[in-house]
């Protein structure tokens, strides 16, 4: 199973989705207290997938 479930969404009306990152319980111990980082970019459907917004990168640590 990948550790990111549905990357991919349509944003609501208020502009909004929600996207889950879940580590498997056999991953490494050592990745506990991990910094990753996390953007976004918005996709314009109607003009042909073209890349339209790009978010900062912000940080989320993995936690157990």
């Amino acid at each position: 199973s990948q550790p990111l479930s549905q990357p991919l969404g349509i944003l609501g009306g208020q502009g909004k989705a929600t996207v889950t990152f879940a580590l498997t319980p056999s991953s490494a111990p050592s990745l506990t207290g991990t910094t990753i980082w996390h953007s976004v970019v918005v996709f314009d459907l109607v003009g042909g997938f073209a890349p339209d917004f790009a978010s900062n990168a912000v940080p989320a640590a993995l936690v157990p």
